[in-house]
């Protein structure tokens, strides 16, 4: 895998806060709870809110 992935599975928790409209963080934030990493998700927006499982 890629450095950046590496350095990422280390992480015990992960803050996701702007990005691309759509299921991205979604599926992103379930291949986090998949490999044991805690998300936490912040909406600034209703779009993030409408697309996010991950809600803080």
């Amino acid at each position: 895998m890629s450095v950046h992935i590496d350095s990422l599975l280390l992480s015990r928790r992960v803050l996701l806060l702007q990005g691309p409209l759509g299921s991205f963080f979604s599926q992103f934030a379930q291949w986090l709870d998949d490999n044991g990493i805690q998300c936490y998700k912040v909406n600034f927006n209703g779009g993030d809110a409408f697309f996010s499982k991950t809600l803080i």
